[in-house]
């Protein structure tokens, strides 16, 4: 084999293969293999091989040198196959990780990509060595660069002391009116543990040199367990009154139209939401984006989307919003990526409920890893104005900041996944004194380190 794959296998086996050969036969066919493969006489190699495995079933040596040989005879499928029963029966940590690197190339020479990425995240269970993983993830950025079908996982578990986004205090006053108003318990805030999930697959339907189409599925679902002191203020409701799921098809365009700038992106989405486990919202969205590449380490990507929402419930008004961003990415000298972006909303949901909202948000992320993790940070500052709002005589005023840092365990990996930490402080103050709140929620989850 002319890969470093298949020498590096070969080397492994010259210098000693550490699966103990219990008999002088079986080592001189393992002997006898590896110089016909080395020879360029895969099906000789296939051959011994066979012999090898048919003596000793478990033999790591014979199984790993079929999945070569085929793999030479260009059978990926059977070597794939072949390279599979040589991971079962590897002895080390090492032949763990060479033959699922096997069996993953095996699977994308045979364009089967998914089930290479697989093999893929099973690899990066064993390496030792940061280039052994640096060469695991080249491999499985290639298979999935290659596969038309792609998918996105997440999960998560985040405590919080607001999880309904309710009131700081339960008393509040209409401006000049010197009456106390009191919320309903439902309005202020509750605590307890949000658990949420989210899925993304995508397909690609054509590509060439300046274009790729795709569509996709998304779904979105969350729900909640509640303390026992937010239980004592609605002890009728429960975690699920809160609960929320989103489901999405999009179709999404991407071209090269400008020499000399990034991609032009459009996309196109419909979607629905449910609220409590009733339909709240039907919707359908537009966006355009443009990246303005800046030197090799960054650039500059614009986008502005428009989306249309129909309510389900016939007390709540048709909603119809304008979104407008623009961010700076790049990565500094000292391999640290910074990401700025600045953004504007217009929100019109009917008479006193139309707003403008203006946003900033910073996120750092460095490169070197920190007591074993690998550390980013992030912070927003925004203001939001409705010029009419039914409980103030000049309309309402929000001032929001969020402060954030998340904490990824890469030294902790499984597949590829390792588990994260993240911690967040919310707080909006608002002229309609019925909107201030605070929050404060501890996320912990997996992310892929690909």
């Amino acid at each position: 084999m002319k890969s470093h794959l298949k020498i590096c296998g070969i080397l492994l086996f010259c210098i000693g293969a550490t699966q103990a050969v219990g008999q002088s036969s079986g080592a001189t066919l393992q002997a006898a293999a590896e110089e016909t493969l080395i020879a360029g006489d895969p099906t000789q190699t296939v051959t011994l091989a066979q012999a090898m495995i048919a003596k000793n079933p478990n033999s790591f040596a014979g199984h790993f040198l079929l999945a070569l040989a085929l793999s030479d005879l260009e059978q990926h499928s059977t070597a794939a196959k072949a390279a599979g029963r040589a991971y079962r029966t590897a002895p080390t940590e090492d032949d763990k990780l060479q033959s699922a690197r096997l069996a993953g190339s095996s699977h994308f020479a045979a364009e089967q990509f998914a089930r290479s990425e697989l093999w893929l995240r099973r690899a990066a269970n064993h390496v030792d060595t940061e280039e052994e993983a640096e060469r695991v993830v080249r491999e499985f950025q290639r298979a999935r660069t290659a596969n038309p079908l792609s998918a996105r996982f997440g999960a998560w578990a985040a405590p919080s002391d607001n999880i309904n986004n309710g009131a700081q205090d339960e008393v509040f006053r209409l401006e000049d009116i010197d009456i106390d108003f009191f919320l309903p318990p439902e309005r202020l805030a509750l605590s307890g543990i949000e658990y949420a999930g989210e899925a993304l697959v995508s397909y690609r339907l054509s590509q060439s040199s300046n274009q790729i189409t795709s569509v996709g599925a998304y779904i979105f679902g969350r729900t909640f367990s509640l303390s026992d002191s937010a239980k004592e203020l609605v002890p009728d409701s429960s975690g699920s009154d809160f609960a929320l799921l989103l489901t999405e098809v999009s179709l999404t365009h991407r071209r090269q139209l400008i020499d000399g700038l990034g991609p032009t992106s459009g996309i196109l989405r419909y979607g629905r939401v449910r609220f409590g486990g009733d339909p709240l919202w039907v919707y359908d969205s537009w966006e355009l984006s443009q990246i303005f590449p800046l030197g090799d380490a960054g650039g500059v990507s614009v986008r502005a989307s428009f989306k249309d929402q129909k309510s389900q419930v016939p007390s709540t008004a048709d909603v119809w919003i304008r979104d407008i961003s623009a961010t700076y990415a790049t990565t500094l000298a000292n391999g640290d990526a910074l990401r700025f972006s600045v953004a504007t909303t217009y929100s019109d949901g009917g008479f006193e409920n139309v707003f403008d909202e203006y946003r900033g948000n910073v996120n750092y992320k460095l490169a070197e890893t920190l007591f074993d993790t690998r550390w980013s940070v992030s912070f927003e500052l925004g203001h939001r104005n409705y010029d009419a709002f039914p409980t103030t005589l000049d309309g309402r005023r929000d001032v929001f900041g969020s402060l954030g840092a998340t904490a990824v365990f890469e030294n902790v990996s499984y597949w590829g996944f390792s588990p994260s930490v993240s911690a967040t402080a919310t707080r909006t103050h608002s002229s309609a004194e019925e909107f201030t709140s605070n929050e404060i929620e501890a996320r912990f989850s997996i992310q892929s380190t690909f």
